[in-house]
């Protein structure tokens, strides 16, 4: 009891820093965001809570749902049942779990590594214009990957960087730290 006393108090205190930071205009785009989505009286609920309430609904065939259980067994790591989920979601038009289907098929978790179809799926996301930023960000980034290296298309560096550098910018800079040790751990056992 004292727990969701206490998250709910702490929503509030949130909002308010909202509205101080947003303004009014800003802080009421946000709330209508998060009423579209449902998810404000989530706020107040542990993600395994939020589960048990959105596997019924997931159940009788609610996309929404069906693509949140996808992304709760994929933060679990139950990629089979996280696919399992993000393929129906798709299949009924949800556009937002072809990106995830991507991450999936462009890493090989819980299936095999298939860059040709992780390519069909980041195309896929981008050719949503309702597309959120943040997955549009994502599947530009793995696409540009796949040129970059030539993984599943003919290799083209330029358009690879191209991509990269419109996708996810905290995604781009692990990519490019990784690079630059990779030289240079090259170049060090080269002097040797």
């Amino acid at each position: 009891m004292f727990k969701n006393v206490y998250k709910r108090k702490m929503v509030v205190f949130v909002l308010g820093v909202i509205l101080g930071v947003l303004g009014t205009i800003g802080a009421i785009k946000l709330v209508d965001h998060i009423m579209f989505h449902k998810t404000l009286i989530d706020l107040t609920l542990t993600d395994d809570e939020i589960f048990m309430n959105k596997l019924p609904l997931a159940e009788k065939g609610d996309i929404e749902a069906i693509h949140f259980v996808g992304n709760y067994y994929k933060s679990k790591k139950e990629y089979e049942k996280a696919i399992e989920c993000y393929e129906k979601s798709l299949a009924a038009g949800k556009l937002d779990s072809a990106c995830q289907l991507g991450t999936f098929y462009y890493f090989g978790n819980g299936v095999s590594v298939d860059y040709q179809k992780a390519i069909k799926l980041f195309e896929l996301c981008l050719s949503d214009d309702k597309m959120t930023t943040v997955l549009k960000d994502k599947a530009n980034f793995y696409l540009g990957l796949c040129y970059y290296y030539g993984n599943g298309v003919e290799q083209d560096r330029n358009k690879g960087l191209n991509l990269i550098l419109d996708g996810e910018k905290e995604l781009m800079k692990a990519w490019v730290l990784s690079e630059v040790e990779n030289y240079l751990s090259l170049n060090a056992n080269s002097e040797k």
